[in-house]
C-alpha cells in the first residue's frame, strides 16, 4: 500500500518535471529507483518494518516517475500514425515488471536478495547513465 500510494502521488510530480524540450524526467526517474534499489538492499539485509516501509516508498515514487516519463517519452518519439501502438508496447513492457518479484523468489535458491537488489541498484545505475548520454537525441529542436 505505501509503494502505491507513493507511486500515484509521485506521478504528479513526474508530470511536472518533464517538459517537451527536456527528458530530465526520465534521468531523475531513474536515479530514485537506483535509490530506491539500494534502500532494498538495505532493507532486505536488516529485516525490517521501517526499512521495508521506506525502500517500498522511494520505489514506488520511481514507479510512478517511470510510469509518467515514460509515457511522455513515448510520445516524443511516436509519430501521430505509430502513438496507439508505441504506447500499447509501453504498457505491455512496462507491466512486465509486476513478474520481477516472482523471478526474485525463484532465483533464492542462488542469490539472497540484498545480492538481487544490489544488482538492480547497478542496472539502474547504468540506465541512468545511458539516458543523461543521449537525452536530447529524441527532443524536438526549440
Amino acid at each position: 500500500m505505501v509503494a502505491l500510494a507513493s507511486g500515484v502521488l509521485s506521478q504528479q510530480v513526474a508530470k511536472r518535471v518533464d517538459s517537451p524540450h527536456s527528458s530530465r524526467a526520465v534521468a531523475a526517474a531513474l536515479a530514485t529507483a537506483a535509490v530506491g534499489m539500494a534502500l532494498a538492499v538495505w532493507a532486505s539485509a536488516v529485516l525490517t518494518i521501517p526499512a521495508a516501509l521506506v525502500a517500498a516508498a522511494v520505489l514506488g515514487a520511481a514507479y510512478g516517475l517511470l510510469l509518467v516519463s515514460g509515457l511522455q517519452e513515448v510520445q516524443r518519439i511516436a509519430g501521430p500514425d505509430r502513438l496507439a501502438g508505441l504506447t500499447a508496447v509501453y504498457y505491455s513492457l512496462a507491466y512486465l515488471g509486476f513478474f520481477v518479484p516472482a523471478a526474485l523468489a525463484a532465483l533464492t535458491g542462488w542469490f539472497g536478495y540484498p545480492t538481487m537488489f544490489a544488482v538492480g541498484t547497478g542496472l539502474a545505475l547504468l540506465c541512468v547513465l545511458a539516458v543523461t548520454l543521449s537525452w536530447r537525441r529524441h527532443l524536438p529542436a526549440r
